[in-house]
Formats: structure tokens, C-alpha cells, sequence
């Protein structure tokens, strides 16, 4: 099982409201063997001391492995106790080092599953044709179970510690995925408003999570793009093609945090520098008009091709970020050398399996220094608050939750036809057009009651 992922980050004095008490004694079952799961835990605490000593207090950790006989999830529907069991340990080891975690429930990518791979679990159970990745999005029963994945999730008990899931101060932020998006140019192709799927989705999901978990935020996950910002340079990051809108996803859902991610390399970015004030300040200033914190929660690069090197890019990148009000940054990838000098992911015995080699590397290696400078400034920003007062000293539960938004009411044509004409047809009231044609044909659903806060 993948336990970890993501990599280490800084948090910023402007997303921290409470602090994190005193880290506990570690706890004599942190030391159990589990090495079923390919790390021992004695590996996951060392991997955790590395971190803290680096000065980390956040990081992302994959919660979501599906359809891997040892994953959380290896089948649709049927969840592995043995998984489940080994998140509670990482996030009691995350507690022992005063680590807060950033739970990521699904992955666009195939990386750990896929929501492809969700897509495909389906309809090979239902015994129906094969789909696209959006299908995840627009399926009422995909959605269903997506739904009952979180709630094993967020209505969990840890065994480790005893503390619910919902109640744990180590848990910053609930994350629905990483780097959602559709195909590009998929609502075009459909005659649809580019992000409407992904932000009616985004909205569904927020706010069940939010229904049974009154402490914690919601995140997307999303790397930032838009529908309504072009750019004359890099136009794709703003103009629809992947799918997403960010602002629809901060005005018109819960979502508490706003994330965006940064791939120079990735991008053919040699104009690296473009990105602070074209796409991390206006998603920052987006941030704060909407009252949501920020966090840049992935930057990464391989022997970078667009810098000098990687620290030079990965410099930039932080402190672009923090110019911009972003009030936490994580590296795509760092992974503590506790084994045979190899840095690896947790749980996984060679680099990350989802990108090239050198972009996992070690607290040694070129793009570290950026890294732990970026880390000492966040503590001295930690510090300055604490010495003034300040009680937004450490990264919070979300305050009171706001209301939910009405449900976004999304036209998604199925049969090959479109909506109109499914309605001239008198196919509406069909048990297949469910959650299909919902504007034309009137069946928007109607969001459920919320309970108020304890």
C-alpha cells in the first residue's frame, strides 16, 4: 500500500486559526509490524522524524489506493481493514512529529487507482459498455459510490489513537482529489460551459463531506486552471480546455481551500517567471476576494530544463508564492533517505511510479536547499505571530461552516443525443436519464438539509 504522498510543505501564518497541541508520546502500537504493506512502521516514523526535522508541518497523504488487492479499496464498494488500519497509523505517526496531513480521497491520474480505473471497476461489474474518465463525474451510481468510499473514510475511528477521524486535529484539510480535471476540450465537444461538470461535481462532494464532518475544510486538489482568465501566453492554463473553472469552484461551493500547483517543466514553461504574476498572484487575489486561504501544494521538476537547476526554480517558485498571500507550499517530492540511501516514496521500494525518477529526491539532493529555506521562513512567520499575539498561529479546522450553495444544475447529454432532443422525445421521466439532462428536463436535484455545527 502507497501510505504516503505528495511530499513536505510550510504553513503560512495567514491559513493557521488554532494550533496544534503538544505532540504526544508515541504510542507502543506505533511500533506493530505491518510488513504486509511493504514498509515496516519503524520505517514510517523514521520517515516522519526526517520531515519534522526538516522543519515540514504538512503533508499530503494519499488515503485513496484503489483496486490493488492490498489497497484501501480492492474492489468497487469493498474496503480492505488492513488498509484502512495502516492510514491510522501514518496519521499517528504524522501527530508524534507535529504533522498535520492533507487526506487526498481519489486521483485523477492512474496513479493509485484513477477515477478511470473507477470508471472502468463499474461498468465491468454492471456489465456495460466502457466509458470515459468523466463518467466518474456524471454517473449517479459512480457518484454514489464515490460518496460511500467517504463516508468509510470520514466517519472512520482511528485505532491507533481512538480519535474519529472527523474530530482529529491532525487532519488540516479533506481533499476530494488530486489534480481533478477532464479531458481537454471535453465540455466543448458537448456544447457545454467549460468546468460546469467539474464545479457541479466539486459542489455535490463539498458538501457531503461537509454533512458529516463539522470540523474540517474541503479542498479540490485542482492545479488552478480556469475557464474565465486567458492569458495571451499559456492561454490553455485559463481558457476551459482542462475542464475546470476556479472560481466557480470559490464562489458557488463549500470548498474552504483553494489549490493550485506549479510544473514549469512539465508545462514547456521556459518563461518560468510568468507564472508569479500571471497565474499565482490572480488565483491568490481570487483566494482572498472569496475569504479562502491558498496553498500551493504541489511544485516540482525534474533536472529542470527551463532554470540553472532545481533550487533555482524551486526558489522562485516559494517565493512567488509567498509574494502572492499563498499560505502553504509542498513539494512534489521529497522523500526522506531512511533506507539503503534510496529516497522513496512510503510504502513503495522505487521512485514515484507516476513521474520521472528525479522528481522524487532526498533532503541531499539538488531542490532541497529551496525547500528548507522555504520551510525556516514559514517557521519565522509561525514565530512573529506567536510572539505578537497573533491566535492565527496554526492550520485550522475550518471555521462555521457556510451554507451550501444551491446544487449546480448541469446539462449532460447521454445516447449519443442531445438533451433537447431526449426531451422531445418524452425520455425525461426514463429511469436511464438519471442525473442526465437535468436543466432541460427539470430534475435538478435538491441539495439535503445540513446539520448545524456542534
Amino acid at each position: 500500500m502507497r501510505t504516503g504522498g505528495g511530499g513536505g510543505g510550510d504553513v503560512r501564518r495567514r491559513a493557521l486559526k488554532t494550533r496544534l497541541p503538544p505532540p504526544p508520546a508515541p504510542p507502543a502500537s506505533l511500533f506493530r509490524s505491518l510488513s504486509a504493506f511493504g514498509v515496516s512502521e519503524d520505517e514510517i516514523v523514521a520517515q516522519m522524524a526526517v520531515h519534522a526535522d526538516a522543519g515540514v508541518n504538512l503533508l499530503r497523504v494519499w488515503f485513496a489506493n484503489d483496486f490493488d488487492p492490498a489497497g484501501t479499496q480492492p474492489s468497487l464498494g469493498v474496503f480492505n481493514e488492513q488498509a484502512l488500519a495502516r492510514i491510522d497509523f501514518v496519521m499517528a505517526a504524522a501527530a508524534a512529529h507535529g504533522i498535520r496531513v492533507v487526506g487526498v480521497l481519489s486521483n485523477f491520474w492512474p496513479f493509485a487507482g484513477g477515477w478511470q480505473a473507477w470508471v472502468d471497476a463499474y461498468t465491468a461489474a454492471a456489465s456495460k459498455p466502457s466509458q470515459p474518465l468523466e463518467f466518474f463525474l456524471t454517473s449517479p451510481d459512480l457518484r454514489a459510490a464515490f460518496k460511500r468510499w467517504v463516508a468509510a473514510i470520514v466517519r472512520r475511528t482511528n485505532t491507533v489513537t481512538g480519535l474519529p477521524y472527523a474530530d482529529d486535529p491532525t487532519l488540516a484539510v479533506w481533499e476530494l482529489a488530486n489534480e481533478p480535471h477532464t479531458t481537454d476540450g471535453f465540455e466543448a465537444r458537448l456544447g457545454l460551459r467549460p468546468g460546469s461538470i467539474m464545479c457541479a461535481w466539486v459542489a455535490e462532494m463539498a458538501a457531503f463531506i461537509l454533512s458529516l464532518d463539522g470540523t474540517h475544510m474541503v479542498a479540490t486538489g485542482e492545479e488552478g486552471y480556469a475557464s474565465d482568465a486567458p492569458t495571451a501566453a499559456h492561454a490553455w492554463i485559463g481558457n476551459g480546455l482542462k475542464g475546470n473553472d476556479f472560481t466557480c469552484h470559490l464562489e458557488r461551493t463549500p470548498v474552504g481551500v483553494a489549490t493550485v500547483h506549479a510544473y514549469p517543466d512539465s508545462w514547456a514553461m521556459p518563461d518560468f517567471e510568468w507564472l508569479g504574476p500571471n497565474f499565482l498572484t490572480p488565483r491568490a487575489a481570487a483566494a482572498a476576494k472569496a475569504g479562502k486561504p491558498i496553498i500551493l501544494e504541489e511544485y516540482g521538476s525534474g533536472t529542470s530544463s527551463v532554470a540553472r537547476n532545481r533550487d533555482a526554480l524551486f526558489a522562485y517558485l516559494t517565493m512567488a508564492a509567498d509574494a502572492a498571500g499563498a499560505d502553504a507550499s509542498l513539494v512534489w517530492a521529497v522523500a526522506p533517505r531512511t533506507r539503503a540511501g534510496v529516497g522513496v516514496l512510503p510504502g513503495s521500494d522505487a521512485p514515484c511510479p507516476a513521474c520521472p525518477p528525479q522528481f522524487v529526491f532526498t533532503y541531499d539532493e539538488v531542490g532541497s536547499d529551496a525547500v528548507l529555506a522555504a520551510n525556516k521562513r514559514a517557521a519565522m512567520y509561525r514565530r512573529a505571530a506567536l510572539r505578537a499575539g497573533d491566535p492565527a498561529s496554526g492550520l485550522i479546522p475550518r471555521p462555521t461552516p457556510p451554507p451550501t450553495p444551491p446544487p449546480l444544475c448541469v446539462d449532460v447529454p447521454t445516447g449519443g443525443y442531445s438533451c433537447d432532443q431526449q426531451a422531445a422525445w418524452g425520455k425525461c421521466s426514463e429511469a436511464w436519464m438519471a442525473g442526465y439532462c437535468q436543466a432541460t428536463c427539470g430534475t435538478c436535484p435538491t441539495p439535503p438539509p445540513r446539520e448545524a455545527p456542534p
